[in-house]
């Protein structure tokens, strides 16, 4: 048997280069927006309906973006993440 350790860079999410918190907020709208109905965020729900009445699916993200950045901040300001943006659980 042998013991191997790996070292991982951790980073808080404001220390993350620009593209990787791009991809960061994407993956959390995502995430958010595949939850049960009853479960989503408002503005999430209201994002959606958005797309729905203006016949415009493809703006789903900067509509959610807009209407919920200032709770996807929150969420992810006190998380670790790898250089890549996937989150990281000790």
């Amino acid at each position: 048997m042998r013991t191997v350790t790996i070292a991982i860079d951790v980073y808080k999410f404001d220390e993350l280069p620009e593209d990787v918190r791009f991809k960061v907020i994407r993956d959390e709208i995502d995430y958010l927006s595949a939850l049960p109905e009853c479960e989503q965020p408002e503005w999430v729900s209201s994002a959606s309906e958005k797309c729905e009445k203006m016949q415009t699916p493809w703006f789903f993200y900067q509509y959610a973006y807009h209407m919920g950045i200032d709770t996807i901040m929150y969420s992810l300001s006190n998380r670790e993440f790898d250089i890549m943006g996937n989150e990281f659980y000790q």
